[in-house]
Formats: C-alpha cells, sequence, structure tokens
C-alpha cells in the first residue's frame, strides 16, 4: 500500500466523526463511525498494526478489508478478506497474518485463491456469472446465445470449466447430431460454446480450448446452404393468373406509397435494382456515378466495399 499519511488519516477519521484521542490502529469503533457516516467518495484506512491490511470504504459505506503484499518475487498483490460485519477487526488481522505467513513461504496467496476459484467454477457458473453480465449483454443477440448454450450444452453445465475435455464436449455434439438436429444448428452450438471458452482461457479460467479444430462430429459438416430466390416455387399457371410470389411482391412495390419526398421513388429503385443484379442494401447505398456503366448495362462495385472479392465485383442490370 506505500507508507500512510498521517495527516490525512487524522482528517479522514475527524470527518466520520471520532473524536477525542484517535487511536493508533483501527478499531470496532471506528468501523461502526465507517459504516454510519458515509463520506460520498471512497476512501481507504491502514489498520496500523497488521503491515498491509487496509479498509477500502465505499460512498455509501460499505467496506471491505483488503490485504496488500509483494511476492518473494517483488509482484504487488492484493487479497481480498471479507466484509465488514462479516469480518471483525481481529478476524481480519488474523487472516492477513495468515496470508503473510504464507508469502514468507514463497506462496502466493492472491493467486492459489484464483486458481482454486477457476478449478471450481462450472460451466453455467462461468456463463452466468462472467460471460454473460461482461460480453453477452453487451452483443447482439446475447440473450439468444446465453439461451443457446444452456440449452445445447445441458449435460455439460455443472462440469468444472477448467476441466472440460475434448471427449465430454465431442460426445455432446454427437448425441445431438444423433436426435437428427441440423447440421447448422450443430455448427452455431459449437460456435456459441467455443467463444465462451475462449473468453475463459482469456481471463485464466482455463488454460487452452481443449480441442484446436472443429469437433469430431461436425468437422465435415457444411450447415444450410440452400438458395432461396424470390418467385423460386412460383409455377408457370400462377406466374400467367398473377398470383405467384413474384407477381405479387411486382405489385406490392408498385403500389407502395411514402410521406416523404418522391413518394417512395427511392425504395421502388433500389428494391427494384436489388431484384435485377443482386446488390446488397450497403453496397446500393454506397452507389456513385462512376460506378455505372450505361452502355455495357454493368455497374462495377469496387472490392472494399464489396466483401470478399478478388478485384471487382460485376453487377450486370437486366
Amino acid at each position: 500500500m506505500g507508507r500512510v499519511d498521517e495527516t490525512k488519516r487524522i482528517e479522514r477519521l475527524r470527518a466520520i466523526g471520532v473524536r477525542g484521542k484517535l487511536p493508533d490502529v483501527l478499531t470496532e469503533t471506528v468501523l461502526e463511525a465507517v459504516r454510519t457516516r458515509p463520506q460520498g467518495e471512497s476512501y481507504t484506512l491502514a489498520d496500523g498494526r497488521v503491515p498491509g491490511l487496509a479498509l477500502e470504504v465505499g460512498a455509501a459505506g460499505a467496506a471491505t478489508w483488503w490485504l496488500w503484499y509483494r511476492t518473494t518475487s517483488g509482484q504487488r498483490r492484493h487479497l481480498k478478506l471479507g466484509a465488514v460485519g462479516a469480518v471483525t477487526v481481529e478476524l481480519a488481522r488474523e487472516l492477513a497474518m495468515e496470508a503473510l505467513v504464507a508469502v514468507g513461504r514463497g506462496e502466493d496467496p492472491a493467486q492459489a485463491r484464483k486458481e482454486a476459484r477457476s478449478a471450481a467454477q462450472t460451466v453455467e457458473g462461468y456463463l452466468v456469472d462472467v460471460y454473460a453480465p461482461k460480453v453477452l449483454q453487451h452483443a447482439k443477440g446475447g440473450v439468444r446465445t446465453k439461451a443457446r448454450i444452456l440449452a445445447a450444452w445441458k449435460p455439460l453445465l455443472g462440469a468444472a470449466i477448467a476441466q472440460l475435455t475434448r471427449d465430454a464436449i465431442e460426445k455432446v455434439l454427437a448425441t445431438r447430431k444423433g436426435a437428427g438436429k441440423a447440421a447448422g444448428t450443430l455448427i452455431r452450438d459449437w460456435g456459441a460454446f467455443r467463444a465462451m471458452l475462449a473468453d475463459a482461457v482469456d481471463r485464466g479460467h482455463l488454460a487452452a480450448i481443449p480441442m484446436a479444430r472443429r469437433p469430431e462430429p461436425i468437422r465435415k459438416l457444411q450447415g444450410n446452404k440452400r438458395v432461396r430466390y424470390l418467385g423460386q416455387r412460383d409455377t408457370d399457371e400462377e406466374r400467367a393468373a398473377g398470383k405467384g410470389e413474384e407477381v405479387r411482391f411486382g405489385k406490392a412495390l408498385a403500389a407502395f406509397a411514402s410521406p416523404g419526398t418522391g413518394g417512395g421513388d427511392f425504395l421502388r429503385f433500389a428494391a427494384g435494382l436489388a431484384l435485377a443484379t443482386g446488390m446488397r442494401r450497403g453496397e446500393i447505398v454506397r452507389l456513385t456515378e462512376k460506378m455505372i456503366d450505361k452502355r455495357g448495362r454493368r455497374i462495377d462495385l469496387p472490392a472494399a466495399g464489396t466483401g470478399p472479392t478478388s478485384c471487382r465485383n460485376n453487377r450486370r442490370l437486366a
């Protein structure tokens, strides 16, 4: 923690209402003043007896015991000992002294606790307590991803995440594959689960993802590669009678009206251009006059705006 600033310590004790001769060490009286007189800001009070032992106080008065120390290799560490109310002054000192004795033996209590916590962390616990609040809540579709992991990987939810094996993962996928789950579903199941395992590796809860490549049960699966286009299922009779999907869409597009400028002309043009060329929305809105070859009835899109293409993407006008 560094050297205690005695002047600041005295000011803080006075601010929380400690009167008379100020104690040289933390007492239960001081703890009571801390709890009942919140300062609206966070601050630290050193114990004064055990080196490195201090009280971290929040703006609302909630306080926690921490021990700061250096390992024998010189690394700075801090160890949480417990909250005031659950841990008394004397108990905090006992716990701190035990930790300091361990440090003297060359051990690192904070690292040992972290490893023990990681070893005991279950897959479901990591998902609910760490991955969901820290990652999924900030991601699009995070709620669906959490639900997918809970449903698809139910047999592994109670297993320790640090002890997951390739065999256990492949067994779950093989079972779901045998139950008739679609290839695309299985691939998405693994993708969601693998992302969580990668996060666990980054946070030190898992040494490494149990496998480098895709699990065996889904290794050669390609997922859903069906092509679906407008009017695919229309019959000649439906088209002739004006009842096909493509005809209905054309009529709806022609009848579309907008209160904006042009009455919907831009949307009709954009939709028609997309149908004629297969262009994406982003490609259409970034279209410039230089990209349009009216004589050749062609649109040349730069590779930078069309995703993974070689040089340029040619869209031919109908």
